[in-house]
């Protein structure tokens, strides 16, 4: 297999196995947890980092993730509320870039991706704006309806306390922290 194909095959697989885990995470969307690289790596992306790099060592968890991005990029992805957007900016991030040149994904990279979720209506800030004005204000479920509306499309997380007796709600840093876009 010559190595262009090698790379989309690698992109391709990235992108099947990103969704696959998006679909596993999918429950745990709206809580925040914390990200590091021994939580995100699977078997799957272990084997997937072998076959990129040529090498049938059995890397560590960080060098499994250094295999397909550099050094900043893993940093801004290791800030993701969860796994389940670690593994969807990922799959945005593979899916842009299937049949680009050799090389891993750039904080650049990552950038790109951020924008184009926020570009689709499901996670777009202003339409998200747009549906709560449409809500019909009332006295006993506004408010709860607007967190709800919110929630749903991905722009708040819920952090729970230490003992998880209680959560805050706060702004998804994929959508609102600079560092995802700058």
């Amino acid at each position: 297999m010559n190595q262009r194909n090698l790379i989309v095959n690698v992109s391709l697989n990235l992108h099947t196995l990103s969704r696959t885990e998006q679909g596993r995470c999918d429950y745990m969307r709206a809580v925040c947890e914390q990200i590091t690289p021994e939580i995100v790596v699977t078997p799957t992306l272990q084997a997937l980092a072998r076959t990129a790099s040529g090498s049938q060592k059995l890397f560590n968890a960080e060098e499994v993730l250094a295999v397909f991005f550099e050094a900043d990029a893993t940093a801004l992805l290791l800030q993701v509320p969860n796994r389940y957007w670690f593994w969807k900016l990922m799959d945005v991030t593979a899916l842009m870039h299937i049949g680009a040149e050799p090389a891993r994904f750039t904080r650049s990279n990552l950038h790109e991706a951020v924008l184009v979720l926020r570009g689709i209506p499901a996670f777009n800030p202003l339409l998200v704006q747009e549906r709560l004005e449409k809500v019909v204000d009332d006295a006993a479920g506004s408010r709860e309806t607007k967190i709800a509306l919110r929630t749903a499309a991905g722009l708040v997380v819920l952090v729970p306390s230490t003992d998880r007796s209680h959560f805050w709600l706060v702004d998804n840093p994929v959508f609102f922290e600079p560092a995802f876009i700058s």
